[in-house]
């Protein structure tokens, strides 16, 4: 099959240092979740694509990104949007490549601007002297061992060598003699009632050898099977809680240099699991549940536990969040002014008539994805690592049971305390 570009494509084949920097700005917006800004790479990445290609398509790449989420995103400050650009440059410099090609790029879309870029209806305003703080901040860099992008060279020839594109060809135009016999049916010329019994028939029954067959009805409801349905939305990554912004003091062990691959990596999470969650989170979860008139004094044990401001933030707005959903879900909620992350699980788990054990098992198994999903973002890892790790450590989950509660983790609190003050980050712990 022969393949054909427009010539405005061909021209816009990037160089390295160009796609590393879209790379780069689209990582740090998402990253920072200031705002509600989840989209923000989507914006800078097409506004960039569109000025590097120039012409009617570089035009509606361009404005495609800025009306397609120009509402959502008017939040987002410009000091928000300088922090996003100094951490794009520092993720060039960690990868190997120029921070400068990222201030190359900005020159670029200003050009294209006739001198001033594009404020995309103020979502993401221009924090002023881009080019010169992005310069400055590579100064300070050091920029890492470059990969090979030998591969990437080969691929950029081979695109920008590839035939123009030939002309669109005029669309035909349309009549009802081109219409499928679907579409003459009795709805397309306004008679409902014959389409809504021509419709029914297939649906209420199968011709088979002269028989008719009827749909067996609508099996009652397991109980059973509700409960794991319900168990599996509690334990689910869509649950808005906000739990993939925080990695429990993993990223400051990758900032140490203790965990820079898998084994270490499954090491760490392992005795993060056995020596914290195992014997401080399991067994208040537990009593939680079976014990509901002891709420408060719970919730104020675990608090208590948490030994830094980080650790003790983290479980305190995810707790407030999960809390927000039950209200909103009218399931109930939990009447205490800073409930816990596990508090209100319990009750979450609790009112949707989820068993103890079962309820303990989802909390495990999602803390231990959250885990190796950090892993996998900050050393970092491939995707079937992260499905070893789990497997692994899956298969630790039953050896959890009750205990006393008792929380020593030494070195976890002072990797916590010094990610307080680490310099470029990810998560939020």
């Amino acid at each position: 099959m022969k393949t054909t570009l427009g010539a405005s494509a061909r021209k816009a084949a990037l160089a390295i240092g160009a796609v590393a920097a879209i790379a780069a700005l689209s990582g740090s917006a998402s990253a920072h979740w200031h705002g509600g800004c989840w989209g923000c790479g989507a914006f800078a990445a097409g506004a960039i694509a569109g000025a590097v290609v120039g012409g009617g398509w570089g035009e509606a790449i361009a404005q495609g990104s800025q009306f397609g989420l120009g509402t959502w995103l008017l939040k987002y400050s410009r000091d928000y949007e300088k922090q996003a650009d100094l951490l794009g440059a520092q993720i060039m410099a960690r990868a190997g490549y120029d921070p400068r090609d990222l201030a190359r790029m900005f020159e670029t879309i200003e050009r294209q601007g006739s001198g001033a870029p594009p404020q995309w209806l103020s979502s993401h305003p221009n924090p002023g002297n881009r080019s010169r703080y992005i310069a400055e901040e590579a100064a300070q860099l050091r920029i890492g061992a470059r990969p090979d992008d030998s591969g990437f060279a080969r691929a950029r020839s081979r695109f920008a060598a590839l035939p123009p594109a030939p002309g669109q060809p005029a669309r035909a135009g349309r009549s009802r003699k081109g219409l499928s016999a679907s579409c003459r049916g009795p709805r397309a010329r306004g008679d409902a009632a014959p389409a809504r019994r021509a419709g029914d028939a297939p649906r209420g029954a199968v011709r088979a050898g002269g028989r008719c067959l009827r749909r067996r009805p609508p099996a009652p409801r397991s109980p059973a099977r509700m409960s794991l349905a319900r168990l599996l939305q509690l334990a689910s990554p869509a649950l808005p809680v906000g739990a993939y912004s925080y990695s429990g003091g993993l990223e400051a062990a990758v900032e140490a240099g203790i965990v820079a691959d898998r084994a270490s990596a499954e090491r760490w999470i392992g005795d993060v699991l056995e020596f914290a969650v195992a014997r401080m989170d399991a067994p208040l979860l537990l009593k939680m549940m079976r014990e509901p008139g002891e709420l408060r004094a719970l919730n104020e044990l675990y608090l208590a536990g948490r030994e830094t401001a980080e650790l003790r933030a983290e479980t305190v707005q995810m707790g407030y969040s999960l809390n927000a959903l039950l209200r909103e879900l009218e399931i109930g909620c939990v009447d205490l002014e800073e409930p816990s992350y596990p508090c209100v699980y319990a009750v979450a788990a609790s009112k949707l008539g989820i068993d103890a054990g079962s309820a303990l098992v989802a909390y495990l198994w999602s803390w231990l994805e959250n885990q190796v999903m950090a892993a996998v973002k900050a050393v970092p890892l491939g995707q079937t690592d992260g499905q070893k790790m789990l497997l692994a450590l899956g298969a630790r989950l039953h050896e959890v049971d009750e205990a006393e509660p008792g929380n020593f983790a030494p070195g976890l609190a002072i990797l916590s305390s010094l990610h307080e003050t680490q310099y470029s980050r990810l998560f939020r712990s």
